[in-house]
């Protein structure tokens, strides 16, 4: 494989991941409970959270090659960057972008779960 068709292979994965997190904010966004609510323009910045946590963690290497353990570690080792990712943005957001603790929790664990299951069915 090419260094071309391998960086398309990354980029559409990438973009396939990115449907889950616009799914599960969407999800979260129509929450009524506070604790649970994130506005769309959150989502905006959690899809630029989502980009940098996907290549920073290195999601594509052997993806097709490893099983279903190795992939469940990949997971979980994005999920917690992007976790760090959310953490940092509020942070240095200071009240521009804020979601409640409860809510970035759930959002990175169901993500985790449908990454996991894109990751797997891709396979």
């Amino acid at each position: 494989m090419t260094t071309k068709d391998r960086d398309l292979k990354k980029f559409l994965i990438c973009m396939v991941d990115l449907m889950g997190v616009i799914l599960v904010g969407l999800f979260l966004t129509q929450s009524s409970s506070p604790r649970f609510h994130i506005d769309i323009e959150d989502v905006n910045t959690m899809l630029l959270i989502h980009i940098a946590a996907f290549y920073v963690s290195s999601q594509f290497n052997s993806l097709f090659d490893r099983g279903y353990l190795e992939q469940l570690k990949s997971v979980i080792i994005y999920s917690l960057y992007f976790l760090v990712g959310i953490t940092m943005m509020v942070f240095m957001s200071k009240s521009h972008f804020y979601i409640p603790r409860t809510a970035s929790l759930v959002f990175v664990a169901l993500n985790g779960l449908l990454v996991f299951a894109i990751h797997s069915s891709i396979k």
